[in-house]
């Protein structure tokens, strides 16, 4: 079994890498202090450091999970040949889909791609381009997202800044594919044991989920962390959080969900094995990779 993939219960879980990004701490986080960072915060912290020692790394990648029955894939990357603002995600030539072959699933093989929210670094490979036109990468797959975000992502301000073209190239197609479903949260009764949860903050409608395995807990919480730090300190937004007030409070929902239920956490820009469980410890939370 290739080490970007485990075995929890019932399914396999694997990694597929896109790109890794490096961002100085106080880009990322503006209110990153080195001065009261714990011993602890900086012993868990060495495996998401860049490669320059002092950097934070951020990938992005998915996540494929399949049992017996189902292939799915949560949230899909930035996707190669689009245009985008952020000079890190302009025009990829990744080899994302060769990198899914060799975790064993071909494109038609895909059943369900969740999308924990719609923000370019999640969306990307949802489509790609025949030649003529963006058209669905995974054709048998049915495309689920939230009902917010969607509603979101139709308005003209969206279409605008950071996010311009993204519904073009990488919703619409979906939507006009006749594979696209919008969702409440909640449990998601064609999966079992899947349940959507609201987390919004870092977009208006994002959404973590968790999946109950015979075994374990599983949360993939998209981006309500993008570094482990954050567990040890909560209130530390990414520089990408939208609603920081609100941002704030879900992650604190998903720490203590996780350390509730004793959930592997799955992130989907933390560095290292991006894997791990959350505790409690008295009125402050800790993080183990896994």
């Amino acid at each position: 079994m290739p080490c970007n993939t485990r075995k929890v219960g019932n399914w396999t879980i694997s990694r597929i890498d896109e790109v890794a990004l490096a961002l100085p701490t106080t880009v990322l986080f503006p209110d990153w202090d080195d001065a009261i960072l714990s011993p602890e915060t900086r012993t868990c912290m060495q495996a998401g450091l860049a490669a320059n020692g002092s950097d934070l790394a951020v990938p992005v990648h998915s996540w494929l999970i399949r049992n017996d029955a189902l292939t799915i894939l949560v949230d899909t990357g930035v996707g190669n040949g689009r245009t985008r603002a952020f000079d890190g995600f302009n025009n990829l030539n990744t080899d994302y889909l060769p990198r899914l072959s060799a975790a064993g699933v071909d494109p038609g093989d895909v059943d369900f791609v969740l999308c924990t929210h719609i923000h370019t670094d999640h969306v990307g490979w949802n489509t790609t381009w025949d030649g003529n036109q963006w058209i669905p990468t995974f054709p048998n797959a049915r495309y689920v997202w939230g009902q917010v975000e969607g509603a979101v992502a139709r308005r003209p301000f969206f279409h605008e800044g950071p996010a311009a073209g993204l519904y073009e190239d990488s919703i619409l197609p979906i939507i006009t594919a006749g594979q696209a479903e919008e969702i409440a949260p909640g449990a998601y009764d064609p999966i079992d044991g899947l349940t959507f949860h609201s987390t919004p903050g870092h977009s208006p409608g994002h959404m973590s989920i968790s999946i109950k395995t015979d075994t374990d807990m599983l949360m993939f919480g998209g981006d309500v962390l993008h570094n482990q730090a954050q567990v040890f300190h909560p209130g530390w937004n990414s520089v990408f959080c939208e609603d920081p007030e609100t941002a704030r409070r879900s992650r604190l929902w998903a720490l203590e969900f996780c350390a509730d239920t004793n959930a592997l956490f799955f992130g989907t820009h933390l560095g290292g094995s991006a894997v791990g469980r959350i505790k409690r410890v008295n009125d402050r939370f800790t993080w183990t990779h896994e």
